[in-house]
């Protein structure tokens, strides 16, 4: 049953203009991207002032065609509430998956037919509803594996932040260059569970429905390597240092009985090997894995410099395999264009944030990426 607080979070003649807006356009139609950017186009027009929503994140209700849910964030008082309105028809069923969502009102936009709106809590921190959503309604948001497909993974230390701007940096790339580089990396010591729900609860936001690689940096101690597993069932790629055997066997454990999401990328690190990768030892590291029957998807070789690029790139490609490399705070653009010549534009960048807005952030992930394809 749906609650009626004694405070709104957001004005019901807002929600009914939104919802009316939503009908006009979507019902009766597949609910595409175009529809969704004809949508967006039109906000203005409502002048809203008690809510800000993210038109990327509309999507019907797989079994009740006539509702819809967008992600908003409310402004009316003090502090931003982060909600999924559901917008419906009276005369469709209440949905079972948020039972407890709060009723912004029963109304009738211009004097047409009677829509139903609810409230549901959708902070980063209601992760129980996020879940939900990516699991029941739009599966389009979960994370995938890459395989051969390139990247430039952003390694996330402040998910509030980064996440949200990684995304708005990955929609420019597309958009600008017409290839999805999307991809997040998790450090050893942070909580998986809290980044795994901060990305989908950002690419809901976004409306980021191209894919993205969400990715672990595994610890040397397997005690502590197992625990990390454990606590990030979902994710997509697991950087595994040598020797990687027993770590790849649990993380297969592990994500087996999920036939949803039981397929990963393995990527194989010898950054923190004391010598510098040779192409010989990396052919015969990738040989030892496949015969073992833990194919590599991505390498990641202990480098003095990029003069060896080339020829670990050729040994990586025989076994369909991607380098991968660490770039830090700072890098050269001489050094990115290097990178991206001699992999031959099939490579994994992980980069860090650095210090900065949401914005610098964005725009410094579009320069990596502008660089490897220079």
């Amino acid at each position: 049953m749906s609650s009626v607080p004694i405070e709104l979070p957001l004005k019901p003649s807002e929600a009914a203009a939104l919802a009316d807006l939503i009908f006009q356009h979507a019902e009766g139609h597949p609910l595409t991207d175009d529809v969704r950017n004809r949508i967006g186009g039109r906000l203005s027009s409502l002048e809203l002032t008690s809510m800000v929503p993210y038109i990327g994140s509309l999507q019907k209700d797989p079994v009740h065609s006539s509702a819809y849910y967008i992600a908003v964030d409310a402004d009316c008082r003090p502090g931003s509430d982060s909600l999924l309105l559901r917008m419906a028809l009276a005369s469709s069923p209440a949905s079972a998956h948020f039972p407890d969502s709060i009723l912004i009102g029963r109304m009738r936009p211009g004097g047409g037919r009677e829509i139903v709106v609810n409230a549901i809590p959708f902070a980063v921190t209601d992760r129980e509803n996020i879940r939900t959503f990516a699991g029941r309604i739009d599966r389009s948001f979960y994370p995938r594996p890459q395989g051969a497909q390139s990247s430039v993974s952003l390694i996330i230390r402040h998910p509030l932040q980064e996440i949200p701007a990684a995304f708005d940096a990955f929609r420019t790339i597309s958009r600008k260059y017409g290839v999805n580089l999307a991809s997040l990396t998790a450090t050893a010591n942070s909580s998986g569970e809290e980044i795994y729900c901060a990305a989908l609860w950002a690419a809901i936001r976004a409306g980021w429905r191209e894919g993205y690689n969400l990715g672990l940096t595994l610890p040397e101690n397997v005690e502590a390597a197992t625990l990390a597993v454990s606590g990030a069932p979902g994710y997509t790629r697991y950087s595994i240092p040598a020797p990687a055997d027993q770590l790849f066997d649990y993380i297969h454990t592990v994500k087996s009985p999920q036939s949803s999401s039981k397929y990963f990328d393995f990527e194989f690190s010898l950054a923190a090997s004391p010598e510098p990768t040779t192409a010989g030892q990396l052919n015969g590291h990738l040989e030892s894995l496949k015969a073992g029957g833990r194919p590599v998807q991505l390498v990641a070789p202990k480098l003095t410099g990029l003069d060896d690029v080339a020829a670990l790139a050729e040994v990586s490609r025989q076994f369909n395999a991607t380098l991968s490399f660490y770039l830090g705070e700072s890098e050269s653009e001489r050094a990115l264009q290097q990178i991206g010549r001699s992999t031959g534009g099939r490579f994994n960048v992980t980069v860090e944030a650095g210090k900065g807005t949401r914005a610098k952030i964005a725009e410094r992930l579009v320069s990596v990426a502008a660089g490897l394809r220079g």
